[in-house]
C-alpha cells in the first residue's frame, strides 16, 4: 500500500522491538572494529541447495511479451499457477465421468478479465517454451460439482461427486501431455489449496473449503492419485499448502496413508516480519524425507514494496536456502482482482503502472542467478546480519557470500575471511543485490595471505553478494 512508504520512523522502532527476539541479532553492546569479522570455510559443507526455485505466475494475453520476458528474466525454475475449473468447465461436460466431451471444456477460449482476456492455452505454451516445471493448483471449483452450492468461480469444496472431480483432474493432465506436450515430468499436481482456512477467517480471501471432514482430502487425492495415474506416473503430486500450521498435512501422512500419495510436501507462510517460526514449520515437514516447497509466502509489514520490502525477500529467502526449503515466491507481479493488499506482495506492478520493477524483483533475479545449484558453507559473524555462503558448481574454485544487512547501522572495513581455499590468488566480485545494473566492483586478492581476506564497507539496509573466483598465481 502507499501509505507503506510513509511509516518508515514508526516502522523502525518496531523492527528495533521485533530483532530483539529474532535470529537477526541479540546483539546488546557496540561492536569493535577488530571484531568486524564475517568467517567462512570452503571446506566446512553443510548441505545442499534446495533443487527449486519459483514464483507464483499471472497471465494477460495481451501482455504476454512482457509477462514472458519477465518470467524468462527471473531464472524461476518452477511457476505455480491456478487452475480455475469455473473458467475451464464452468459447466458438466456431460453426466458420464468415464466419457469425456472435449468441446465443453475451454482451455483454447479467451475468459474476460478486467478489460483484458485470459487463455490457458496461451499461458501452458509459454510455460512450456521457457522449459519451466509448472506446479498447477486448483483453488475453487464449479459451482455445480461443489458440495457448499454455487459460488461462481469461488465455489468451494468438497465436491459432490469423486468421480466427476478426477475426470476435471484427468483432463487437465491429459490437455497439458497429449496435447501441448507439455513434459509429464515437468508438471506437479497440487489438487488442494489451504484447506485449513477457515471461511471469515481471512477478510481479504474467500475460504477454499467449507463443511468438510478428513476423509474428504483422503478422496480428493485419492481421485488425483487415480489420474495422475492414468496421464503419466512421471507427473509428480504435492501438498497439502495449508495457510496456517502442518498438522493437517501431518495428520494425512501419518494415518491416512498419505506418503502413498505424495511425492512432495508444501505449506504457506504470511508473517509480520519475523520469518523464522515458519522455518519451524517446514522442518517439521523436512522429517518425513520428501521435497519441502513453501510455495506461498510473504510478510505484511512491507508487503514486497520498497528497500525495506526487497531486503525482507533477500533475508527470507537465504534462511529458506540454508534449510533446504524450496521457495516459491508469491506472486511475480501485482495483478487485478487480487485481494488488495496481498497483490502488494507482486514483484512489479501491473499494466495500470506500466509493469514498474521493484527492488525485490532484483533480489530474486539476482539470487536466482549466483546461488543455485551450489553447496552451503559453514559461516560465522557477530555482526548482525544475515550470511549465507554458497560453492556453485558452475563458478570454479569459488563462492557466493551473500550479505543482508536489516539494520540501520552500517560496519566500515567488516572483514571477511575465507579458510581452506587453495591458491593465494582470488578475484571478488562485487553485487548490489537490489538494482539491476547490481555490479559495483572487482576486488583482487594476492600475496601470501592464508586464508584469503579482504574488507569492505556493508552499507546499512542493503543487500550485498561477493562472488569469490580462486586463482592460480601468476
Amino acid at each position: 500500500m502507499a501509505s507503506q512508504y510513509k511509516l518508515n520512523k514508526i516502522v523502525s522502532l518496531i523492527l528495533l522491538i521485533i530483532w530483539g527476539c529474532s535470529p537477526i541479532s541479540n546483539l546488546k553492546r557496540p561492536i569493535d572494529e577488530r571484531e568486524r569479522i564475517i568467517r567462512i570455510d570452503f571446506e566446512k559443507k553443510l548441505s545442499l541447495s534446495p533443487e527449486y526455485f519459483g514464483t507464483n505466475g499471472w497471465w494477460t494475453d495481451q501482455d504476454a511479451k512482457i509477462l514472458r520476458l519477465r518470467y524468462e528474466e527471473l531464472g524461476a525454475n518452477i511457476v505455480r499457477l491456478p487452475i480455475i475449473q469455473g473458467i475451464i468447465e464452468p459447466v458438466n461436460d456431460n453426466e458420464d465421468p468415464d466419457k469425456i466431451k472435449w468441446d465443453n471444456f475451454y482451455f483454447d477460449k479467451p475468459y474476460p478479465f478486467h478489460g483484458k482476456t485470459v487463455t490457458y492455452k496461451k499461458w501452458f505454451e509459454c510455460m512450456r517454451d521457457l522449459k519451466v516445471k509448472i506446479m498447477i493448483y486448483f483453488p475453487y471449483i464449479s459451482g455445480w460439482l461443489s458440495k457448499n452450492g454455487d459460488k461462481n468461480l469461488f465455489s468451494t469444496y468438497p465436491p459432490n461427486h469423486y468421480g466427476e472431480y478426477k475426470e476435471f483432474i484427468c483432463v487437465v493432465l491429459q490437455y497439458l501431455v497429449n496435447t501441448l506436450n507439455y513434459p509429464a515430468e515437468d508438471i506437479i499436481l497440487e489438487p488442494i489449496n489451504e484447506p485449513d482456512l477457515r471461511c471469515g477467517q481471512d477478510k481479504l480471501v474467500p475460504c477454499f473449503w467449507e463443511n468438510w471432514q478428513a476423509e474428504d482430502i483422503l478422496n480428493i487425492f485419492s481421485a488425483a492419485y487415480d489420474a495422475r495415474n492414468r496421464i503419466s506416473r512421471e507427473i509428480s503430486i504435492i501438498g497439502l499448502s495449508e495457510c496456517c500450521g502442518v498438522n493437517l498435512t501431518r495428520m494425512f501422512l501419518d494415518h491416512y496413508d498419505g506418503r502413498k500419495y505424495l511425492d512432495a510436501l508444501s505449506y504457506h507462510a504470511y508473517v509480520t516480519y519475523d520469518f523464522t517460526n515458519s522455518l519451524v514449520r517446514g522442518n517439521k515437514l523436512t522429517r518425513y524425507d520428501k521435497p519441502v516447497f513453501i510455495n506461498e509466502y510473504g510478510n505484511r509489514l512491507f508487503w514486497s514494496n520498497g528497500i525495506d520490502g526487497a531486503l525482507w525477500h533477500s533475508y527470507a529467502l537465504s534462511l529458506l536456502w540454508r534449510e533446504n526449503i524450496n521457495p516459491v515466491q508469491f506472486p511475480i507481479s501485482e495483478f487485478r482482482g487480487n485481494g488488495n493488499d496481498y497483490k502488494e506482495l507482486g514483484l512489479f506492478e501491473d499494466w495500470t503502472e506500466d509493469w514498474q520493477i521493484k527492488p525485490a524483483y532484483w533480489v530474486y533475479r539476482n539470487f536466482y542467478k549466483y546461488m543455485i545449484n551450489s553447496t552451503i558453507l559453514w559461516t560465522e559473524t557477530v555482526l548482525p546480519l544475515n550470511v549465507i555462503a554458497v560453492k556453485p558448481k558452475d563458478v570454479r574454485n569459488g563462492i557466493v557470500i551473500w550479505i543482508t544487512n536489516l539494520g540501520e547501522n552500517s560496519y566500515k572495513n567488516a572483514k571477511l575471511v575465507v579458510d581452506n581455499l587453495t591458491s593465494e590468488v582470488a578475484t571478488v566480485d562485487v553485487h548490489n543485490n537490489l538494482i539491476d545494473e547490481s555490479y559495483l566492483k572487482t576486488l583482487t586478492i594476492s600475496g601470501n595471505r592464508k586464508p584469503v581476506q579482504f574488507t569492505y564497507d556493508i552499507p546499512a539496509k542493503s543487500s550485498i553478494s561477493f562472488i569469490i573466483h580462486e586463482r592460480d598465481k601468476k
